[in-house]
Formats: C-alpha cells, structure tokens, sequence
C-alpha cells in the first residue's frame, strides 16, 4: 500500500498557508510548505470579510488545488482561525469557497487553535513544552507535557488587528507602540504565572520571519529556521529597529518578505512583551505548527 499525500490550508487573517503532507509508517512527514498573503482581516472594520479578500481567497485556494493535484493528493483538508470565525459573514465565506472552489472549510474555535498547534510543534518530545503562536488575528498561548494540554487559550489581539489599531504608530510617533505594548499586556492579564520553566517554542509566521532575519536568509530555507533559537536580547534589538523605521525602510531587511514589513513590527513587539510577561530569555521556532496538528487530529479521528 502507498503513502497517502494530504494538503492542509489554514485560512489565517493575514495569510492563507498551504501544506503538502504524507502519512508515513513513521508519522507525518511534511513535503512542502507554500503561503499567499490574502490578507482576510482587510477592510473588516464592519465586521465582515470583504467581496476583494473573499476573492484573494477564491484565487489562491485554486492555486492551492492546482498544486495539491501536482502532488497526488489524496484528501485536500482546509481550516479557518480568527478572522473567518470572528466575521458576521462567516457562513457566506464557507459557502463561497465551496461553491468556487469546491472545497469544505471547517472554522475552528481559538483553543482549538491552540491545541492542534502544540500537538504539531511538540509531537515527540515529552519534556514540557510552551508555545507561543502568533497570529493576524489571534496569540494562542498553550502549555503542556508528554502530549498532554493543561493549559491552552486564544487571545484576541494579533499582528493584523494591531496593525489597524494602532495604525497612527510611527517612527515619530513611538508612544503609540508603548500604547501597544500597554494593551497587549492588559489584554494577557489572565495569562498564568509561573510558566517560565517550560521549554517554550515560537510558531506562526511571525516567529519564521524573524528567525529568518535573525539568520539573514536571502533565501527562506525552512531546515535553517527549524529549532533556531531566538533570544529575547536579540528580539528585543530587532523590535527597538523596526519601530525607529518606516514600512519601506523595513523592506530592505534581509530574511523579511516584503508584505510582511507592515505587521512585523506588531508581531516583534507582541513576541518580545510576551516572552517579558511569562519571564523568558529565549524561545526555539518550529516549522512544524497547527498544519500538522490539524492533520494529525484528523487522522486520528478517522482510524
């Protein structure tokens, strides 16, 4: 009997992700790894996702359809986070993507979020394991310990959403960061204490772009980001120098996309006030995240 090859998009709220996977005797084994920023939470100021992201995601989920078929998919797997399960149109999204596309969306709830991102990124490891998933939309904060959950939460604040928030912050207007920074931390009020012992991991796309800046990759090379340790000196150093420049000085750093230069001065300084707040020095980035977990839970189910 063959492998069998499964894809998984995760429609996040500023990028949609695509993964190529086989189920080996092994395990999960990832094969690829894609992304297009559609940029969901665009323009949702009334709370809905517009006709223009609702037709950046009709384009990229057939281009995602495309390149499972290169790859022999088998089952082609597709969920949504914050900014579809935060939308009043959600139901219509769903329909939309079904009916252009083909395919079924499950929206999934903010600690499931949490739970399949630490089942993807600590899948082996026994010791316990933190995790700190930062998104557009949403900040899952989830601990635990051979493969067993005993905390796990969704906060309401990501890059995205900070982006259109604080969107007057400038390099002559810092106190619209410390206003930031003043938000993020009452809005993880609730966060645990005494988490600083756990063997905290970074994923998301935050995290892989700063460890691919930390690395000074020309070229994204995911075996180079994978288990790069992140200090919170060295992250600290790159959030004080991405709030002194603009979007387009920003774009000039080498490792950073360039759609990405306006959200990661939020997704550096949501990352630096966390780790901060729990009172860590470092953290490891993992490639693997809620891509795996997704499909790991859903394989489990359907033994």
């Amino acid at each position: 009997m063959t492998d069998q090859h499964y894809a998984v998009v995760d429609y996040g709220t500023n990028s949609a992700r695509l993964m190529i996977a086989v189920n080996t005797v092994s395990g999960i084994k990832t094969i690829k790894k894609t992304l297009d920023t559609i940029r969901l939470g665009d323009g949702m100021q009334d709370g809905r996702i517009t006709d223009a992201a609702m037709a950046r995601a009709k384009a990229t989920t057939l281009r995602f359809l495309a390149e499972a078929e290169r790859y022999n998919v088998d089952t082609f797997y597709c969920f949504a986070t914050s900014a579809v399960r935060d939308a009043a149109n959600a139901s219509e999204f769903k329909a939309h993507l079904l009916k252009e596309c083909g395919v079924s969306l499950d929206i999934i709830s903010g600690d499931r979020e949490a739970r399949i991102g630490y089942i993807g990124a600590s899948r082996g490891t026994k010791a316990p394991v933190g995790i700190i998933d930062i998104g557009g939309g949403s900040t899952e904060i989830v601990t635990g310990e051979n493969g067993v959950v005993d905390y796990a939460h969704s906060f309401r604040t990501g890059t995205v959403r900070l982006l259109q928030q604080y969107a007057d912050a400038s390099p002559e207007n810092q106190q619209a960061y410390a206003s930031a920074v003043s938000h993020i931390l009452e809005i993880f009020t609730s966060l645990p204490e005494g988490l600083d012992h756990f063997n905290w991991l970074a994923i998301g796309g935050t995290a892989t772009a700063l460890a691919a800046i930390d690395l000074s990759l020309k070229v994204y090379d995911p075996k180079k980001v994978d288990r790069h340790v992140l200090s919170l000196s060295r992250i600290s150093e790159i959030c004080a120098s991405f709030q002194s420049l603009t979007v387009e000085e920003r774009k000039k750093t080498t490792g950073l996309d360039d759609k990405r230069a306006d959200v990661i001065v939020f997704g550096v300084t949501l990352l630096k006030t966390l780790m901060e707040r729990i009172g860590i020095t470092e953290v490891t980035v993992s490639e693997s995240d809620n891509q795996e977990g997704y499909l790991i839970e859903k394989l489990a189910l359907n033994k």
